[in-house]
């Protein structure tokens, strides 16, 4: 109930009432409650906007094996926010779901791309993305995209970037979508 009230799914969206539904769930231990209470710090839905409280709801739903908050918890440790700067922990918060988000692998390809706390290694980028294009990251297949069109940590393979490209704007990425629309 908790998210068809913040999502407005056949009820009136309603943060607050959103939020109530979210903390009796999470009284009970619910993986899930327990994330969407960090959501609803992180994003101020229903209550006051708190990077604090929401890495300490990501935590307990962490603890509880969700890769969803292991993900968001990785990104405010490595960003530094509402938590003490752990790039290590945040990487290896994201290592350990790669198999089960493939997000994670797309944000590691960020990260190494960017050399975000870590050396830059476009190779290692590529095979991040690679990973969580594969299963089935639209961000991941747009940057792989990328790297393959600009032979970035890759071989140049046009090919390849046009598969990658349309996968992604298949899966609904914008980015994508604007690039197959205005080709360079």
């Amino acid at each position: 109930l908790g998210t068809m009230y913040r999502k407005g799914r056949g009820v009136p969206q309603d943060f607050n009432e959103s939020v109530r539904w979210f903390k009796t769930a999470a009284e009970a231990g619910q993986p899930e409650a327990l994330f969407n209470l960090g959501v609803a710090y992180a994003m101020g839905e229903g209550l006051p906007k708190d990077t604090e409280q929401a890495a300490a709801w990501y935590r307990k739903a962490a603890d509880k094996g969700l890769p969803e908050a292991k993900y968001n918890l990785a990104v405010l440790y490595i960003e530094g926010d509402g938590v003490p700067k752990d790039v290590a922990l945040g990487l290896s918060l994201l290592q350990g779901i790669r198999d089960k988000l493939p997000a994670a692998s797309c944000k590691l390809g960020v990260i190494y791309y960017n050399g975000q706390g870590v050396e830059c290694d476009q190779v290692k980028a590529a095979e991040f993305f690679r990973a969580g294009a594969e299963g089935g990251d639209a961000m991941a297949q747009f940057n792989l995209s990328m790297l393959y069109e600009n032979g970035e940590g890759v071989k140049r393979d046009y090919e390849a970037a046009d598969k990658w490209l349309r996968s992604a704007a298949g899966l609904g990425s914008e980015s994508a979508m604007k690039a197959l629309k205005d080709p360079r």
